[in-house]
């Protein structure tokens, strides 16, 4: 800005201009802004020429001030706040000439620029809105609510849905919900059916209602939908209408069949996909083919078949059901200890190698339904010393499931041994690969499965085999070794 300000030339003068200096002076729709021709143009002053030159016909913005006959200190504010704005948008042009290095253009493309901004601003000056953009909300709305008596689809309830939907916009990029009259629909096709109703694919004929911002204008594009047809609709009431998933992003309104009565949800065609066809709700993650809320749902109506015995076990589980991630791990599950077979003791009793009958449970998103995976080799992991469920193993558990091989691969689920009544975790065998078969820490290397805790016991146990017969270097030699660190580069010192 230092160099702008020295370099002061070639700029024009803000100065009294008579109005009769303007010619072809149009107004811009019913807003207080218009253009025109200033025969005399702007006073600027050329360096090359060194002299003050004006540059006629020049095509202006003209905002007019209206109530401004008399000079108050609202007026005045008024005018700082338009100038402030005009300012605003200098100081961008001239950040990004300087950056192009355009410099030999930049007066014409600084008045050019500014006449494109004044334009961007014609609605907030018009409607006194606080957002400058070619969208006004308050004017749409107004226009939406005006348009009310030119409609209805002969429900008042269902006029009354229809109209709060439309009055809740937020911003251009918003369907606009409608009553859609059911003979603007042609080549009418079903694609398929789901858990409220058929699917068909359709053409609106007149379309949906729009704004072309571009333009400035409301249109109706010829466009293709699809018709969900909500099943048993025909005595639609106040709650069954709130339960319709009206999205603003997808959603273009509500039609009838004449024939069946039942009510019709008019979706756009390209978000055909975001929706289940079993439930009608909004998928949680497109890039996903199955509806986690189905899943969710299938889970919660399976609470009652079955249980642990312990209801803060059950507590646990089925949180842990509800917070599922589909392509990365089974169903978190209560497990009856007999249903596993082969159970063979591994290292100190920690972690135990066996076989499970039933399998694993996961949502199979190929073949869109629950399987098993009967007779997998499992890891089971006993948590000792925890036979009452308390805080302290509820966090122990939680401990175990938060490391991040269980964020990856997942845990099956927890079971009791039905004779010491240990709680066990169960985890897929690739579980060994993460951690140590005797004491079941974490390894320090999973790649040589080298574990620090039992190498550093395995040392402690070995201080008896060896002394050097003065107990200071003993205890110096001790401490040596147990600071061991890393498998590849520490030596044993002894």
């Amino acid at each position: 800005m230092e160099f702008l300000k020295e370099n002061f030339t070639n700029w024009s003068i803000f100065e009294w201009i008579p109005c009769d200096k303007f010619i072809g002076i149009e107004k811009i729709g019913k807003s207080n802004i218009a253009t025109a021709i200033w025969g005399e143009g702007p006073l600027c002053y050329y360096e090359y020429e060194e002299e003050w030159i004006r540059s006629s016909d020049i095509k202006v913005m003209l905002i007019y001030l209206y109530d401004s006959g008399d000079i108050t200190n609202e007026f005045i504010n008024k005018k700082k706040e338009i100038m402030e704005y005009l300012k605003i948008q200098i100081q961008k042009i001239i950040s990004w000439f300087l950056m192009k290095d355009f410099l030999s253009i930049f007066v014409k493309n600084v008045a050019n620029n500014i006449i494109i901004n004044m334009k961007i601003i014609e609605h907030e000056l018009e409607c006194e809105s606080d957002q400058m953009n070619n969208w006004c909300k308050s004017c749409h709305i107004n226009y939406l609510k005006d348009n009310f008596t030119n409609w209805t689809s002969g429900n008042e309830m269902i006029d009354n849905f229809i109209q709060k939907k439309q009055l809740n916009l937020k911003t251009s990029y918003d369907l606009i919900f409608e009553w859609i009259p059911y003979n603007e629909l042609t080549e009418i096709e079903e694609i398929g059916k789901g858990g409220i109703g058929k699917f068909h694919v359709a053409i609106w004929k007149e379309g949906p209602l729009c704004y072309d911002t571009f333009e400035k204008e409301w249109i109706r594009p010829y466009t293709e939908i699809i018709l969900k047809y909500l099943s048993g609709s025909e005595n639609l009431t106040d709650d069954s209408l709130s339960e319709i998933p009206v999205s603003y992003k997808s959603s273009h309104g509500i039609s009838q069949n004449p024939s069946t009565k039942d009510y019709i949800l008019v979706v756009s065609s390209k978000h055909y996909r975001k929706y289940c066809e079993e439930c009608n709700k909004e998928y949680v993650k497109l890039e996903h083919d199955y509806c986690e809320s189905c899943i969710i749902k299938y889970l919660e109506n399976n609470f009652i078949n079955w249980t642990s015995g312990n209801e803060k076990i059950d507590d646990f589980i089925q949180k842990k059901q509800l917070k599922i991630c589909i392509k990365k791990s089974a169903i978190f599950e209560w497990i009856p200890y007999d249903d596993f077979i082969d159970i063979k003791e591994i290292g100190d009793d920690c972690l135990t190698n066996a076989i499970w009958k039933k399998g694993p449970l996961y949502f199979d998103v190929n073949e869109m339904k629950w399987m098993r995976k009967s007779y997998e080799k499992v890891c089971l992991r006993y948590l000792y010393n925890l036979q009452n469920v308390t805080d302290e193993f509820i966090n122990k558990a939680e401990t175990l499931l938060d490391y991040s091989y269980y964020k990856t691969y997942g845990c099956y689920g927890i079971s009791q041994n039905s004779d010491t009544k240990n709680y066990v975790l169960l985890f897929n065998n690739e579980y060994f690969n993460e951690y140590c078969e005797k004491c079941g820490n974490k390894y320090e290397s999973n790649i040589r499965k080298w574990c620090k805790s039992c190498q550093i016991n395995s040392l402690k146990n070995n201080f008896v085999n060896w002394s050097s017969g003065n107990e200071k270097i003993d205890d110096f030699i001790q401490k040596m070794q147990l600071k061991i660190k890393d498998v590849y580069k520490y030596e044993i010192f002894e």
